[in-house]
């Protein structure tokens, strides 16, 4: 009880992360869409924020799931994510056991954010996944 109690406190730094990157930090509502952006290098001011704040105060992104997926790529990301993801569970039953392995793996990895520095290894599966529906929905329609 009293793990549960410390790891629910406002001293969490999980939950310190969750607010300020959901809630805190946007600068205008064109970040609110497009999000933040990935700090490449410490050569420019955005680098050397975020460089402090996971230094300094620990506050990662990558710890608080799809709140810093919001913080980096928006709202615009999070609706195609969704909209992926409605995309291929309107068409789950045509998809071979492989392939919905995959879906249901990358839904409870952080969806598909471990992809987002290759976008070509996600543009690759998602084709692979989609020729797959397409093949299994005409052996459906010749039987």
């Amino acid at each position: 009880m009293e793990r549960t109690q410390d790891e629910n406190s406002s001293d969490n730094v999980r939950v310190l992360a969750m607010n300020f990157y959901g809630l805190e930090y946007w600068e205008n509502w064109f970040n609110v869409l497009l999000g933040n952006g990935k700090p490449y290098g410490f050569a420019n001011e955005y680098g050397q924020f975020i460089n402090k704040m996971e230094t300094d105060y620990c506050l990662f992104r990558s710890d608080v799931g799809i709140v810093g997926v919001f913080s980096l790529y928006g709202l615009t990301y999070i609706a195609a994510l969704i909209a992926l993801y409605v995309k291929t569970f309107e068409n789950f039953k045509y998809i071979s056991t492989n392939f919905r392995l995959l879906v249901i793996a990358s839904i409870l990895n952080l969806p598909l954010a471990c992809w987002t520095d290759f976008p070509i290894y996600m543009s690759i599966i998602y084709f692979l996944i989609d020729s797959d529906i397409k093949k299994n929905k005409l052996l459906k329609i010749r039987q």
